[in-house]
């Protein structure tokens, strides 16, 4: 005759299990839990009115993601702030004051003052565009960075953007005027040093102080001289006459900026500054639901190439149909 104990044999280890999956099931999804704030506020670093459109971005897309703004999510912004350390340090010092969640920064200047603002109070930022932001000390290292921050990163192509250049316009020269306060230019330059025999060129940095500077260096530029224009805050209030100069003198200018792109600029290839936002959106959404900014690796953003037709034209350039079947644009 059998025994009837194979039951409660069972019984003792089903128990234990169910027991420690009921106990530790909150600790194990702890982490992976959305922020029960609501709403989630936000607060806005911008070092330039190009970035706007990026702003504009980062909202779209935490819309798409189900965010409303006003319920579920709040931004403070209180505009440009330039790249002035001080009035960057007091914008963050008063977004803290407010009880944000977490900081967005566009542009390389706040982020770098943000960091140790997140190495003192673990305040989780996001940041985009930044050239190298390993080598501006935001980060430790692009796959593990290191603090709670994290973000957007447009990688270091101007090279391949004077090369652009040189390919519709042959050159000896490539004048880039900044501003010293600029720290997105100073890097941007940086990354240039170096590389001018792999390009055939001699890199002209020229230090400038005002827009009214940037228009006479143009109007008097060496013979066999191209202009690259990468992002500089502090001179953009003149970006108009810059290409209105360009014009009248057939200067050949590239952009590292698509929104420095207009009537008198030749050719662009750089990121899309609307994508990037709707980009760090997604990382946003990502830091809500539980995951910390130091466990998300830096991403990398796409460049895009846009000819200008109507400055080639003006300009007296004549763009080989076979260069311009390779870009993401042509304007006509």
């Amino acid at each position: 005759m059998m025994d009837k104990p194979y039951t409660q044999h069972f019984r003792f280890p089903v128990i234990v299990v169910l027991f420690f999956v009921i106990a530790f099931l909150p600790a194990a999804c702890g982490k992976a839990q959305p922020s029960t704030k609501s709403p989630y506020t936000i607060g806005i670093l911008n070092e330039s009115e190009a970035l706007l459109v990026t702003f504009e971005g980062f909202k779209e897309g935490m819309a798409k993601l189900g965010y409303v703004e006003g319920e579920e999510v709040v931004y403070i912004y209180n505009g440009v702030m330039g790249v002035d350390s001080e009035t960057i340090d007091q914008e963050i010092e008063n977004l803290m004051a407010q009880d944000v969640d977490l900081l967005f920064a566009m542009g390389t200047a706040p982020a770098v003052r943000a960091r140790p603002i997140v190495e003192e109070t673990g305040m989780p930022v996001i940041f985009t565009p930044v050239i190298n932001p390993v080598a501006e000390g935001i980060v430790d290292s692009l796959s593990r960075p290191g603090v709670n921050m994290s973000g957007i990163q447009t990688g270091t192509s101007l090279p391949k953007t004077i090369e652009w250049l040189l390919a519709v316009a042959p050159a000896t020269n490539v004048y880039i005027p900044y501003h010293p306060d600029d720290a997105v230019t100073v890097t941007s330059i940086s990354t240039l040093r170096g590389s001018e025999a792999g390009l055939g060129v001699d890199i002209i940095a020229d230090e400038v102080d005002t827009p009214q500077e940037v228009v006479a260096a143009l109007e008097n530029l060496p013979e066999d001289t191209v202009v690259l224009f990468v992002p500089f805050p502090t001179l953009e209030p003149g970006l108009d006459d810059y290409a209105a100069t360009a014009l009248k003198h057939h200067i050949a200018i590239g952009t590292y900026h698509p929104v420095y792109m207009r009537n008198g600029i030749l050719v662009n290839l750089s990121i899309d500054p609307y994508a990037i936002g709707l980009q760090a959106a997604q990382m946003v959404d990502q830091v809500i639901r539980g995951v910390a900014p130091a466990d998300l690796p830096v991403e990398t953003a796409d460049s895009f190439l846009t000819f200008n037709q109507v400055t080639a034209k003006a300009i007296g350039l004549e763009i080989p149909n076979d260069i311009l079947r390779l870009a993401d644009t042509v304007i006509y």
